[in-house]
């Protein structure tokens, strides 16, 4: 599986743009800019909150997974990775033990327990096998959860920048002043 990643690209004649707001091309790369940086923070908060609630992984816990990067100049980019790799069982709230299996958060693991190994925080662990070691700890998947939500916002975003760019020129050219 590939890391996930959100790539959202715009082509647009900068000679129409000066024509239908009477704006320089100055200002339409300022614009642009502006509207890129705050696409990829709307686009990082909506994927955050669906991936969420349907993990089940609290945000808290995801935001920290997301990494923005920005290109300015003529052609603004912005990129957004998401880490993928199972979040540990204790990321996910106060650990308990109890008869049938261990507790983290909201999440009940079966067949687990709950020990300080290695000197850490009380973590969820599971024995591979039979014997009594070796043990790994649980984690929980976030994999499935993204790739439908990076699938939608790829469609969304398109019309959001719209809206962030038409309003982010019209506060260049000193429409809101």
């Amino acid at each position: 599986m590939s890391t996930p990643q959100v790539s959202i690209y715009f082509d647009y004649e900068h000679g129409l743009l000066s024509s239908q707001f009477g704006a320089a091309p100055h200002q339409i790369m300022r614009a642009q800019g502006r509207a890129v940086k705050k696409l990829a923070a709307w686009v990082q908060t909506q994927i955050a909150r669906e991936a969420g609630s349907k993990t089940k992984v609290p945000q808290k816990v995801l935001k920290p997974r997301f990494y923005r990067s920005m290109k300015g100049g003529s052609n603004p980019e912005a990129r957004i990775w998401i880490g993928i790799n199972p979040v540990k069982a204790r990321r996910l709230g106060r650990v308990s033990q109890s008869g049938r299996g261990a507790k983290a958060g909201r999440r009940f693991f079966r067949k687990s327990f709950a020990a300080n190994v290695y000197g850490d925080d009380q973590q969820v662990w599971i024995r591979k096998g039979a014997a009594r070691l070796p043990i790994a700890e649980v984690g929980v998947s976030i994999a499935e959860g993204f790739e439908d939500v990076l699938d939608k916002y790829q469609d969304v975003a398109a019309r959001k920048f719209e809206e962030f760019f038409e309003h982010e020129l019209k506060f260049e050219m000193g429409w809101f002043n």
